[in-house]
């Protein structure tokens, strides 16, 4: 009888402490509770799908992971032996060509198109007129070409294709392609900030140079040099006709802080000028075996005509400081002493003429060898 007791004693202090300890874990102000309140917020995350790119046997592209709504990037096509590459498609079937303006929102698969050689195709080039690089496509004859991303320019605002470099006609990318063609990106002037400043290049004659929108305190970005018939170009200058302080381009250029002309300086060009420049750095002297500039014993060979056929009508004369050792000819009387000569080529082409000045040692003889030597000369 008293076992009973005690166990129904032990049950009820077991239960007591069963409900305690639960109502710690419930309730709502316990350190539980507290803790609970201080976690940190989850961390929001971007939904991403993978674009797949299935090249039905041509070389592997790599898939990509896209944040939802963004695009993908267009990438390098893929090369199959004997066939042209022809576009990513949205299905199978190749039916539905995938623009990629197209923001992502689910897991793709892009299929490529080839076509045998059979197949003709035609090749849509894009001229971004200054823009970013556009890549061509490929397109089937009779199919659509797909509109590319727009392109971008500093200071411009992009305002479609056109057919035609004049910037005429609007291209629609409806139209089937039956034939290789350009098209043409047409820019709008964005509005220039009151910050910046306009520099305008004046060509004086030469081709058009675009100008330049610089903020203020910056520097100029060297344009492509213009050009103009029958001139030179030298560089640019901050004032017309007083060219002697030349502007400075680049990071470490002259800054801005004003709208700028820059003016363009020419130098006419002479094709008799350029004739004799370059027969100067051709003439010569043919030395016999043994002899160099340094040593002369034997006659010279003075050069007086050119192979060269851009050389024709160029003449040669030479003339000597010391005629008696070494005469316009050529002819080497050897002195009783070393001594220095002056060969002076002068060349001619029209009305330009330059010279050009070689100085050779002719080397003594004794006088007995020397009689001999003039003799000889004086007999041929």
């Amino acid at each position: 009888m008293k076992s009973k007791k005690f166990i129904s004693a032990l049950l009820m202090m077991l239960l007591l402490f069963v409900t305690v300890i639960g109502g710690t874990g419930c309730g709502g102000g316990g350190t539980s509770s507290n803790f609970a309140d201080n976690e940190p917020e989850p961390i929001p995350q971007h939904t991403t799908y993978t674009v797949t790119f299935d090249s039905n046997g041509g070389s592997t592209v790599a898939s990509q992971s896209v944040v939802e709504g963004y695009k993908a990037i267009e990438p390098t096509a893929p090369t199959k032996s004997g066939y042209t590459f022809g576009g990513w498609y949205s299905d199978a079937g190749l039916t539905l060509r995938f623009s990629f303006n197209t923001p992502i929102t689910a897991n793709i698969t892009l299929y490529a198109r080839w076509n045998a050689p059979s197949v003709t195709t035609y090749t849509v080039t894009f001229n971004s007129n200054g823009g970013s690089e556009v890549p061509s496509q490929n397109v089937v004859a009779g199919e659509q070409a797909v509109e590319p991303a727009a392109p971008t320019r500093e200071g411009y605002s992009f305002a479609g294709w056109y057919s035609d470099s004049a910037l005429t006609e609007s291209f629609n990318f409806g139209t089937a392609i039956t034939g290789s063609i350009t098209l043409y990106a047409r820019w709008e002037a964005q509005s220039t900030p009151t910050n910046s400043f306009t520099v305008t290049f004046a060509s004086n004659g030469g081709t058009a140079v675009p100008s330049q929108t610089v903020e203020a305190g910056g520097t100029v970005v060297r344009p492509d040099n213009p050009e103009k018939d029958g001139n030179i170009f030298v560089s640019w200058y901050r004032y017309n006709n007083d060219f002697t302080n030349m502007f400075l381009f680049g990071p470490d250029g002259d800054q801005i802080t004003e709208d700028t002309t820059l003016y363009a300086q020419w130098l006419e060009y002479n094709p008799d000028l350029s004739k004799v420049q370059y027969a100067i750095s051709k003439i010569s002297i043919s030395y016999s075996n043994g002899d160099n500039s340094a040593h002369v014993t034997k006659n010279l060979t003075l050069q007086t005509s050119f192979r060269d056929e851009s050389l024709s009508g160029v003449t040669v004369t030479w003339s000597s400081n010391n005629a008696s050792v070494i005469g316009v000819d050529g002819t080497v009387r050897r002195p009783q002493n070393d001594t220095k000569v002056k060969l002076t080529a002068t060349i001619y082409s029209g009305s330009t003429s330059q010279s050009k000045e070689f100085e050779v040692n002719v080397i003594h003889a004794n006088t007995i060898a020397n009689s001999i030597i003039m003799k000889n000369n004086h007999n041929v």
